[in-house]
């Protein structure tokens, strides 16, 4: 069994959201603020009963509800306006083997599309029948600065329309990671997971047994005694009664509080940050009792943890996720890479998108090379994918001098991509319509250019204006010279032709009448002649196949020029 959608409503930003996921591995991404810590958080609150560490019934507050439902109910009640008071709804619908007993236990109608779906659903709302009278009060009242949260309740229900508390859950989430109050990395839990996931019941009975026997060796010990003595001697009691030290009496579970799981002889709450991670992860990835698969939530795995501990950690999470579902939360292109981006899910405000038709040779290329910016495509305004780094720079002072600002203050990012890449990347960008534009050399061929991107249209193109990814190039031939192993038609032969030889002099700091020769150096060092024009107080006149694609991007995100409108 498994998380098969979740389907939220008022909660937080979430104002209507559905969310498909696979039984594997799932990858949730999108910019800060959209919603993917929100997400995790209502899949521990309907599986678990639980927001950000405690019980949710014991904590409810306005900020749980969607702040534009709230605002709206405030207005209403003020105004003497009939209104529904907010109300927050979140279902998790089962997936998995038709013959699973535990689907069969939530199936039923009882859900918000009114479908025969396997289920739990959460409300909460006012409570009615407890205070019908006193709400009437407070709507009469009209003075109303939030929602009387004093009166609300929560609910856990089946899709069969059975009252449900979670600890009866057959089902549960855990949290790891992310650093936040709620997540689950704690001592105390630690403890709890392993009792849960790696000890046998004949296990746990002993550990209980000599937990027991030490607290009870406590009492006969004979200094204890002594000192017990003297408290009762010293200390008066009214009832006449003997004052001592001593434990309550022991529960089945007792050890669980009285014990600490240690790393190495260190405390397990002394650990650094990234190696509580990977441990609580490893334990809820570990087997569970009767069958029973949790859902995994891990939440940026990315914090706290070396690029090679990351790298070892991603490969062991997918070698041992193969029967267990995993939502992991990142805004890290490498950990998308490497858990396949087929398996992404993109969050944006109240919509989603997946990944999951890729095409399989785009994303294990990504999975063997995830060095990669793929995520930096979908989380800008609009793209400007170029070759190499001297491209990128040279873009970006290109920008700077028509716009006054670089390109990421408009949220055009501009991505330093190989060119055997540009494919893959604008397949990427075609998935959600996201508005890209690639900027290359012809070197020399455009016919063999025109024949590889033949299913993008070119920006001189008509169709280029409506077209959310589009490719530019100069459709001609620069004269070829003498020099060896340079190709006439790249970036710095372009810049030579447009900026001048007088003003590259000025720039390089070096004489470049000799076109082949300054051809030639250009050629050996991109990198630092890019850098040169990059900082260079002269401005330059840019080959034009990089100027149209610069207004094409500017355009797409609404950027004005200097000097031109606000």
């Amino acid at each position: 069994m498994y998380i098969k959608e979740m389907r939220v409503f008022g909660f937080k930003r979430f104002s209507k959201l559905q969310v498909e996921f696979s039984p594997g591995i799932n990858i949730v991404v999108g910019d800060n603020d959209a919603g993917k810590s929100t997400l995790l958080e209502a899949i521990t609150a309907v599986l678990d009963g639980q927001y950000r560490g405690t019980s949710l019934a014991r904590n409810l507050s306005e900020d749980l509800f969607n702040a534009e439902n709230v605002a709206t109910y405030i207005k209403n009640i003020r105004s003497g306006t009939q209104c529904e008071p907010p109300e927050i709804l979140i279902e998790a619908v089962f997936g998995g083997n038709d013959q699973e007993k535990l689907l069969a236990l939530y199936e039923g109608d009882a859900n918000s599309k009114g479908a025969k779906e396997s289920g739990i659903s959460l409300r909460i709302t006012l409570d009615t029948d407890s205070f019908a009278n006193e709400y009437q009060e407070f709507v009469d009242s009209r003075e109303c600065f939030g929602i009387p949260i004093e009166y609300y309740s929560c609910s856990w229900t089946t899709f069969a329309r059975k009252s449900i508390r979670p600890v009866g859950i057959k089902f549960n989430a855990s949290l790891i990671g992310g650093g936040h109050a709620f997540a689950w990395a704690n001592a105390k839990a630690v403890v709890s997971r392993i009792a849960r996931n790696v000890l046998e019941p004949s296990d746990q009975i002993v550990i209980s047994q000599a937990h027991r026997q030490m607290r009870s060796n406590f009492s006969t010990n004979e200094k204890v005694q002594q000192i017990n003595d003297k408290i009762s001697e010293k200390v008066e009691s009214l009832t006449r009664k003997t004052v001592t030290l001593g434990f309550e009496a022991d529960t089945v579970s007792s050890w669980e509080n009285g014990i600490v799981t240690k790393l190495e002889n260190i405390p397990f709450s002394n650990v650094g940050d990234g190696t509580k991670s990977i441990i609580t992860a490893e334990l809820a990835l570990s087997k569970s009792k009767d069958g029973q698969k949790d859902v995994i939530l891990l939440e940026e795995p990315e914090n706290h943890l070396s690029h090679t501990r990351l790298s070892m950690f991603l490969d062991d999470v997918k070698n041992r996720c193969k029967d267990i579902q995993l939502i992991v939360t990142t805004h890290s292109s490498f950990v998308a890479n490497k858990l396949d981006l087929k398996n992404l899910i993109l969050l944006n405000g109240n919509e989603s998108a997946s990944f999951a038709d890729l095409q399989k040779d785009t994303s294990r290329f990504f999975m063997k090379a995830p060095g990669y910016s793929t995520l930096r495509v979908l989380l800008c305004k609009a793209s400007i994918l170029v070759e190499g780094d001297a491209d990128e720079l040279v873009v970006q002072r290109a920008y700077l001098d028509s716009y006054g600002r670089l390109p990421i203050q408009d949220g055009i990012d501009v991505i330093s991509v190989r060119g055997v890449t540009f494919l893959r990347f604008l397949e990427i960008a075609r998935k959600i319509e996201k508005d890209t534009v690639v900027i290359t050399d012809n070197d020399g061929s455009v016919e063999a250019l025109r024949s590889k991107y033949r299913d993008y249209p070119f920006i001189n193109s008509p169709e280029a204006t409506n077209a959310h990814q589009v490719i530019s190039y100069d459709e001609g031939y620069l004269t070829e010279g003498k020099a060896k192993k340079v190709n006439y038609n790249t970036l710095e032969s372009e810049i030579y032709e447009s900026a001048g030889a007088e003003k590259l002099a000025k720039i390089l700091g070096r004489s470049t009448n000799n076109r082949d020769e300054t051809l030639d150096y250009m050629e050996k060092h991109k990198t630092e002649v890019a850098l040169k024009i990059f900082d260079a107080t002269e401005k330059i006149t840019y080959p034009n196949y990089i100027v149209k694609a610069i207004e094409w991007a500017a355009r797409k995100v609404g950027a004005k020029k200097v000097g031109v409108g606000k």
